[in-house]
């Protein structure tokens, strides 16, 4: 997504952009709709302009115990400071992130920022809901759907195999 400078100069408040998800990066990340709305503020600071708001964003993760596929509506608030090239040097880069610009660039690219702000919003172990069964160990059948005839000896465990290893 590309914004304009001249935009950023004479700020906005709680402006709605939209756009396709096919102009982000790809980094893996599945998404249910090809549009991507989000709610921008523009303030202009000293020598810089803060910009600041929340990403929506519909994706879908696979879950890690059953493999279906699972729909999140993320809300995804961002803060990121717009700063000129040559005055770098003056901000805390730790403090928040910040993107620069040259004296004679017309836009500012936030197609990363926002693709990168969607993909740490992934859980690290999604699941399709907080006691997923996940799947039969023996014949793969789902169990959130039905249980199988499957049924594992109870003397027998995953560790056994490895119990008739020898060390000495």
């Amino acid at each position: 997504m590309k914004l304009h400078l001249k935009d950023l100069k004479s700020g906005f408040r709680n402006q709605i952009f939209k756009f396709d998800t096919d102009t982000l990066p790809n980094k893996g990340i599945s998404f249910l709709s090809d549009k991507i709305k989000c709610e921008i503020t523009s303030k202009k600071k000293h020598k810089s302009f803060n910009l600041y708001g929340n990403i929506y964003a519909k994706t879908s993760y696979e879950c890690v115990r059953c493999l279906n596929n699972q729909s999140f509506m993320h809300v995804l608030p961002f803060d990121v400071n717009i700063v000129n090239h040559n005055f770098k040097n003056l901000f805390d880069t730790e403090e928040k992130e910040f993107i620069t610009f040259l004296e004679n660039q017309e836009y500012i690219e936030l197609a990363d920022v926002f693709t990168d702000v969607i993909a740490l919003a992934q859980p690290m172990k999604p699941l399709c809901v907080a006691n997923c069964k996940g799947l039969c160990s023996l014949c793969g059948q789902n169990r959130n759907i039905s249980i199988c005839g499957c049924s594992v000896p109870e003397q027998q465990t995953v560790w056994d195999e490895l119990k008739k290893i020898n060390i000495k």
